[in-house]
């Protein structure tokens, strides 16, 4: 089967259609095991948020970073 290449702004598009992220790129559903159970831990530098990674709760696996501002795709 071919494998079909895509742009970012598509990978985001169908990760926001298919429920994975929000349209600010906010996590919803892990893209391991399709729970909607997200942990995110926020990380201070001082009294500050700078960053926060998302983990599923069900399955352990990464779904989201964000860094000083913006999440990661």
């Amino acid at each position: 089967m071919k494998e079909v290449e895509m742009t970012l702004e598509e990978y985001i598009n169908r990760q926001i259609a298919d429920g994975y992220i929000a349209e600010n790129g906010y996590p919803l559903k892990c893209h391991h095991c399709d729970s909607t159970k997200i942990n995110i831990e926020d990380f201070y530098d001082e009294h500050v948020v700078v960053e926060k990674e998302a983990t599923c709760v069900d399955c352990g696996g990464r779904v989201g970073y964000w860094g000083y501002g913006n999440w990661e795709v």
